[in-house]
């Protein structure tokens, strides 16, 4: 019957277990038995599994089965639910059991003393939000943040769900505020760790918001955003207000600033100014240290030609440098006078045709064009007086009016002062329009002086025009007449018909006193005669050296007294005293009788000079060696030769008793090519000892040998026999310079050899 009506019903299960409990009471009823039974102890009993797994948020319902001290079931009994550890998981009254955080707890249900218990285990639920496990910070433009920050996924209770593996991203909050790096990071375990998270932007505090698809975005904590390392330079205060020689009106400013256009404050970077366009120069201090990110330039100074100008500022370190605003580069005050135009034409007791422009210039030489200062003219070297001496200044330039020199004909140093800047010099030759010209000589009459067969004589006569005249002279000639002996005076103008230049040729006269007129003639000016006289005085030519002595080849400490012979002019030997002298005895010495003493290895002239009038002069030159190794050389004892001449030249390797293996050694001479150009090479003949190797270059004069023998050489090595043509007169010498020098058994003789020189004189 009892089931019969319960399924005609529909019961929670708890009512269910009620229903049964009274049914079985009565059945026992009526069974008999109504003698009171022995007293036993409650029970509870939890249906179902010792433990059950629940995830987070979610729950479950318990039933539980109670029998009281008679050991009858009781139906709804009031069971007391507990949990060992409530942040886990809870309890309800009516056995409803939910999951909180992850974890275990054991839950209890309890009944007149009796209870009886389940392990409840609770796992993370499903994802609802995001969390922050680490804050970023360390944020700096242009690097990764200092602290990444590493984002949890939580349930809605906060446990983190280490299934989840959805993709994170971080976004930043203000404007201009952008993020880099990894933006977006899948998540591993529940938490997305970022690596290489960045912040630009303006600097400042600043938030990351984190994100995920259909969860709950978190945002971090307030963070400073600090500036950058420096990337660029900007001018903050243009440089402006430029005269020359001045500091600038307005000094520039600069700040050096990150990628994101933040003030680098950390920032101490020397950052240098330079003129990047025009013609200026920059004085001041150009190089200054950055404070707190900012460059302020104090005493800058721009010189040059006045225009546009503009600045370049950098720092090393920093990637892109600025460039100013064009500068407008402006006149200075006024340092100096420069002359325009100078005064010309007229000036003698009248005023100059031309009269002079005077500029007042600043320290660049722009006309000072702000200045009004008085230019005054003075003489300061003649005599005279000025008219119209001052002139004032009209944007930095003076024109004179009405300036004039009274007096005297000749030339004057006029001087244009102004205040304090230097005096300005010019020199002018004021003349008189209303007068003809007059020519005159500063000499009355010309003695020459020389000897016989000497060298030419030459003096010079002023040419001056006296009378002032602004007329040019006309037609100026120089005639020479009253030469008895024969053309041996000659008298020429120069092109500015300004001196007289004469020319006495002694070579065919013998001693004595000989006379000559030079006339000069004009088609204006008159004519002059100025008489000229030539004194002969006798000469005693000097020969020191012989033909084969006037090379000579010496070691250290060696001796040789070179033939001296002194004759007159008609040939005959003759005794005059001679004096001797080294131009480098540190080298060669000599002595009182033209005995030379070689000093230390080089090259030394010795030149012996007739004492007395007349007396001419000769020398030799003096080879001095290293020392008794191998010598370089030539077998030249001559100095001069003639022009259109042919002669040779042997080039020798003399061992000096050394047995050599091989050597090289270069013999130049001054070739057509050439400064002077004196020699023209015709012929060579290689030597035959050793089969020299020779390449010779015509343009510059030079010829390399090369000689290598097995078993070695000694003696005197003939190297090439050269034959030369002398085509220019002039002065230069053969110089020879050994390369290489081996002995047989491999070592160097370059330390004990000599390489000599030789002049050459065609004339």
């Amino acid at each position: 019957m009892v089931q019969s009506w319960l399924r005609a019903r529909s019961f929670r299960v708890r009512e269910v277990l009620a229903l049964l409990a009274l049914a079985g009471a009565a059945g026992a009823g009526a069974c008999g038995g109504g003698a009171d039974a022995p007293p036993i102890s409650p029970t509870v009993t939890i249906q179902g599994p010792p433990a059950i797994t629940l995830a987070s948020g979610t729950s479950v319902l318990l039933m539980v089965r109670a029998t009281d001290r008679q050991g009858r079931t009781v139906n709804s009994p009031p069971v007391s639910w507990t949990s060992a550890d409530a942040a886990v998981a809870t309890g309800s009254a009516s056995g409803s059991v939910t999951g909180v955080r992850v974890g275990t707890s054991t839950v209890s249900a309890s009944y007149d003393g009796a209870s009886a218990s389940v392990q409840v285990m609770v796992t993370p639920g499903a994802p609802t939000r995001l969390a922050l496990r680490t804050q970023p910070a360390g944020a700096r433009v242009g690097q990764a943040l200092s602290t990444q920050p590493v984002v949890e996924v939580r349930d809605d209770a906060g446990n983190q769900v280490t299934s989840a593996s959805l993709a994170v991203s971080a976004s930043a909050q203000g404007s201009g505020v952008t993020v880099t790096g990894g933006t977006t990071v899948n998540a591993v375990g529940g938490v997305a760790t970022f690596n290489i998270l960045g912040v630009d932007g303006p600097a400042g505090d600043r938030v990351l918001q984190f994100t995920a698809s259909g969860l709950a975005p978190v945002s971090s904590a307030t963070f400073p955003l600090l500036a950058g390392p420096p990337v660029e330079l900007v001018i903050r205060t243009q440089p402006d207000g430029a005269t020359v020689g001045a500091p600038l009106a307005t000094q520039p400013v600069l700040e050096i600033r990150d990628a994101a256009g933040n003030l680098s404050t950390v920032a101490t970077s020397v950052v240098t100014a330079v003129v990047s366009s025009g013609s200026g120069t920059l004085a001041g201090t150009r190089a200054v240290v950055a404070v707190n990110g900012v460059v302020t330039f104090r005493d800058l100074i721009l010189t040059g030609t006045t225009g546009t100008q503009t600045l370049n500022f950098s720092a090393p370190g920093v990637a892109r440098g600025a460039l100013s605003a064009p500068i407008v580069l402006r006149a200075g005050v006024p340092r100096a006078l420069a002359v325009r135009t100078p005064p010309s034409g007229a000036g003698l007791n009248q005023p100059f045709d031309e009269q002079p422009v005077v500029e007042l210039r600043d320290v660049s030489g722009n006309v000072a064009s702000g200045s009004t200062d008085a230019v005054t003219a003075s003489v300061v070297v003649g005599t005279g007086t000025l008219t119209g001496s001052v002139a004032t200044a009209v944007n930095g330039v003076a024109t004179f009016v009405g300036l004039g020199v009274d007096g005297t004909p000749g030339p004057r140093t006029l001087a244009f002062t102004s205040g304090a800047l230097p005096p300005l010099t010019v020199v002018v030759q004021p003349c008189d329009s209303k007068r003809s010209p007059q020519i005159a000589l500063s000499a009355t009459s010309r003695t020459l002086v020389g000897l016989v067969a000497g060298p030419p004589i030459t003096e010079s006569v002023a040419i001056t025009e006296t009378a002032g005249s602004c007329t040019p002279v006309q037609g100026l000639q120089a005639i020479v007449g009253g030469t008895i002996e024969g053309p041996w005076l000659g008298a020429t103008l120069t092109a500015s018909q300004r001196v007289l230049e004469l020319r006495a040729n002694p070579l065919t006269l013998a001693a004595g006193t000989y006379q000559a007129t030079v006339t000069l003639r004009t088609s204006n000016a008159g004519a002059l005669t100025l008489p000229v006289s030539l004194v002969l005085r006798p000469s005693f030519p000097i020969s020191y050296g012989d033909s084969t002595q006037k090379v000579l080849q010496l070691d250290s400490f060696d001796v040789r007294r070179p033939t001296t012979t002194v004759r007159d002019n008609t040939g005959a030997i003759v005794a005059q005293p001679v004096r001797y002298t080294s131009r480098s005895p540190t080298l060669a010495s000599v002595s009182t009788d033209g005995t030379i003493s070689a000093r230390a290895e080089g090259q030394a002239w010795i030149v012996a000079t007739v004492n007395g009038t007349g007396g001419l002069s000769d020398s030799v030159f003096v080879n001095i060696t290293r020392g008794p190794g191998p010598v370089l050389r030539t077998d030249l004892t001559r100095l001069t030769f003639d022009r259109n001449s042919t002669f040779m030249v042997t080039v020798q390797l003399d061992t000096r008793g050394v047995t050599i293996g091989a050597a090289q050694a270069i013999f130049t001479w001054p070739s057509v090519s050439d400064t002077p150009g004196m020699l023209r090479l015709t012929n060579m003949l290689p030597g035959t000892v050793g089969s020299p190797i020779i390449s010779t270059d015509l343009n510059t004069g030079t010829t390399r040998f090369t000689i290598v023998h097995p078993s070695g050489m000694r003696g005197v090595i003939t190297l090439a026999r050269f034959t030369f043509n002398a085509d220019f007169t002039g002065t230069s010498q053969f110089t020879t310079r050994m390369i290489e020098l081996i002995a047989l058994d491999q070592t160097s003789l370059l330390g004990a050899s000599s390489a000599l020189a030789y002049p050459v004189v065609v004339r």
